[in-house]
């Protein structure tokens, strides 16, 4: 990999709707080296492609991903279905991840871990190491502290913000 990457920001969202097998299509076609996701807990513990905490900016809906089961969001949503983790890992199988979960939650790094274990099953019999090409980033340090504990390593993670404070406060310190 080259010493700067680029990171495709919800794919190619500037030409094509954002998280959209167009935009990451497009976003890879341009040279992006990452595609950057973000992930959303649904309320049966599955996670979906998005960004908004709730449907409102993509479909007029005040609800919040968190209130919906899948099933539900296929019934409201239908054309405008936010992709799954699964349905991208399957399309995209060379392809690296920033995989960025927002919810505050436990239950969305558990949600994500058991995800990235499942695809390495099905994609270990081709060959394609899923763990070996994601990066999980969240803001939020416990959601971290619980996928670390959960993936005991095998996963890189970014830092989150309580993180890159504490590292930069020990760089002005001098410690």
């Amino acid at each position: 990999l080259p010493p700067v990457l680029d990171i495709a920001h919800r794919g190619a969202s500037k030409l094509a709707p954002e998280h959209s097998f167009a935009a990451y299509e497009l976003a890879l076609r341009q040279g992006a080296h990452v595609l950057e996701l973000d992930l959303r807990l649904l309320r049966d513990g599955q996670l979906v492609i998005a960004h908004d905490r709730t449907l409102e900016r993509t479909l007029g809906i005040e609800t919040a991903f968190a209130e919906l089961t899948r099933a539900e969001l296929e019934k409201i949503a239908r054309d405008h279905m936010p992709l799954g983790l699964e349905q991208v890992f399957g399309r995209f199988p060379r392809a690296r991840f920033n995989l960025e979960l927002k919810d505050e939650t436990l239950e969305a790094p558990r949600a994500l871990a058991s995800a990235l274990m499942s695809a390495s099953e099905v994609q270990g019999q081709s060959g394609s190491d899923v763990a070996g090409r994601v990066l999980v980033a969240s803001s939020h340090r416990p959601v971290l502290e619980e996928f670390r504990r959960l993936t005991a390593g095998a996963v890189a993670t970014s830092a989150s913000a309580g993180e890159a404070l504490d590292y930069y406060v020990c760089q002005l310190m001098k410690r």
